[in-house]
C-alpha cells in the first residue's frame, strides 16, 4: 500500500517550479509514495490546521509517511499587517493546536522555516521551534542559516517572502531523500486536550431566509464542493454547535453571475482589497468578516443564541 507525502504551507508551497517540483521529481521513481500538496497561498498555520482537521482528508493524513508543514512567513505577515492583525496569543493558541494535533498523528513531521525579515521574525520563528523542540519534531532552519552565513540580503532576491525555485526545488529534493533518518515524534506522556473540532457546512445549516446554490468549482490547482450565498440569503447554525467557539472560515470567491466588473488585480496591496463581506451576528453582537484573495484564520468568538451569516450590504 501507498504511504502519503503531505505539504502544508502557502505560496512557497504551491509554486509550480520550486519546493513542490523538487519533491514530485524526486518521488518520480518512487512508487510506494504517493505526494499531496495542501499549499493555499498567502495562508498562515491556521490553514495547514484545517486541512489536517478537514473529514475528507482524514485518511490521507493518517496513511502519511511524511508530513512538511510550512508556513513561518505568513504567520509574520498576518500578525503585524494592517487587514490580518492576528493578536499574538490567538496565534500562539493556534498553532499550538496545530502542532498537537500533528504530534498525535504519530508521524514523521518537517516544519519548515523559511527566511523573512519582517516585525516579529524572530518571535514568530522561536514559537515554530518551541513546539518542535517539545513535540521532537525535525525542523529545517533556513531562516538560522542565511543569518549565520551572512545571506539576509540574498534571501530577498525574488522579493520579500519567496526564496528562488532552484533553492527551493533542492530543498525538496533533500527533503524526500532524507525520509529514512528523519526521526518519530517524541514518546511523550500526555494525552490530547485540544478542543474538539467541528465542520460545518451551509448545507447543515438552517435556511431562515433567501437559498443556497450549491456547485462544484475548480481550478488549476483546487476543487471544492461550494456554496452559493445571495444578497438576501441568511443561514443559521443548527442547534448542536450553540456554545461553539468558531476559529476559522472558508470562503471561495469567484467571477460567475457577478454584475460587477472587477479587474485584475494590479499588485499585493490591490489583492487584500474586499470582494465581499459575510456578517457574523446573533441578538447581541454583529461582526463583519472580509473576504479576499486571502485566507486566514482569526480569533475565537463564542455565541451562545443563535448565531447567523449573511451577505453584508
Amino acid at each position: 500500500m501507498q504511504k502519503n507525502i503531505i505539504l502544508l504551507g502557502g505560496s512557497n508551497s504551491v509554486m509550480g517550479d520550486g519546493l513542490q517540483k523538487g519533491i514530485q521529481d524526486s518521488l518520480m521513481n518512487k512508487d510506494e509514495f504517493k505526494f499531496y500538496n495542501f499549499g493555499l497561498g498567502a495562508c498562515n498555520s491556521f490553514q495547514n490546521f484545517y486541512e489536517l482537521k478537514r473529514k475528507r482528508n482524514k485518511e490521507i493524513f493518517e496513511n502519511a509517511e511524511l508530513i512538511i508543514t510550512e508556513s513561518n512567513v505568513n504567520d509574520v505577515i498576518n500578525t503585524c499587517n494592517s487587514y490580518e492583525n492576528i493578536p499574538l496569543d490567538t496565534f500562539y493558541r493556534n498553532l499550538s493546536w496545530f502542532y498537537k494535533e500533528l504530534y498525535f498523528l504519530n508521524k514523521k513531521v518537517v516544519s519548515l522555516l523559511l527566511p523573512n525579515y519582517f516585525e516579529n521574525y524572530r518571535l514568530i520563528n522561536n514559537m515554530h521551534r518551541k513546539l518542535c523542540e517539545e513535540y521532537g519534531f525535525n525542523c529545517i532552519d533556513m531562516q538560522e542559516y542565511y543569518e549565520n552565513y551572512a545571506l539576509q540580503e540574498f534571501s530577498k532576491t525574488i522579493d520579500w517572502g519567496h526564496q528562488l525555485s532552484s533553492i527551493m526545488q533542492r530543498v525538496g529534493k533533500n527533503i524526500i531523500d532524507s525520509i529514512e533518518i528523519f526521526q518519530m515524534p517524541k514518546k511523550l506522556a500526555i494525552t490530547n486536550d485540544n478542543p474538539k473540532f467541528f465542520e460545518c457546512t451551509p448545507k447543515d445549516m438552517i435556511v431562515k431566509k433567501g437559498k443556497i446554490k450549491e456547485d462544484y468549482l475548480v481550478n488549476s490547482m483546487y476543487g471544492e464542493q461550494i456554496y452559493r450565498l445571495d444578497s438576501n440569503t441568511i443561514l443559521a447554525f443548527p442547534k448542536k454547535m450553540q456554545g461553539c467557539c468558531l476559529v476559522g472560515l472558508h470562503t471561495w470567491n469567484n467571477t460567475r453571475e457577478w454584475k460587477e466588473n472587477f479587474k485584475e488585480p494590479k499588485g499585493w496591496d490591490e489583492c487584500s482589497l474586499s470582494y465581499a463581506s459575510l456578517e457574523l451576528c446573533n441578538d447581541i453582537h454583529s461582526n463583519d468578516t472580509c473576504n479576499n484573495a486571502y485566507n486566514g484564520g482569526g480569533g475565537a468568538k463564542h455565541y451562545k443564541r443563535d448565531k447567523y451569516i449573511k451577505l453584508c450590504d
